[in-house]
């Protein structure tokens, strides 16, 4: 019941937050999400990209886990063209998350770099 509970309350979240598949952010990234699972175990894909029939299977059995992105990476499969799809985005929000700490790093550089090369005002240069 606990399970059903937490599998809900994540769905939930999900749903009023009006939340698209964004990885913005490396704590979106990695946060649970409810994976439909089947009879052996293996994951189907996301609760909210399975196709509508096995939506309705999962939700009438419960068949629901909730795992972050690398935990889902590290279970068996049953869609194996779901999992490359999902592999796909998080490499690109990873890549992403990336370069934008590195644009990031560069203008701090940057603006370290031009502080130290003006005076500051009042200051005679020697």
């Amino acid at each position: 019941m606990l399970r059903h509970r937490h599998t809900a309350t994540v769905l939930e979240k999900l749903i009023l937050s009006g939340k698209r598949f964004v990885f913005d952010t490396a704590a979106q990234l990695f946060a649970p999400q409810p994976w439909a699972i089947d009879d052996a175990g293996a994951l189907l894909g996301h609760l909210l990209t399975i196709d509508d029939e096995v939506f309705d299977q999962v939700a009438e059995e419960c068949s629901v886990e909730i795992l972050t992105l690398p935990e889902a990476f590290d279970r068996a499969w049953a869609d194996l063209e779901q999992r490359s799809a999902w592999v796909a985005t998080y490499t690109e929000a990873l890549r992403g998350l990336a370069d934008r700490e590195e644009q990031r790093d560069r203008a701090v550089r940057l603006e370290h770099d031009l502080r130290q090369s003006v005076p500051e005002p009042g200051k005679q240069q020697t």
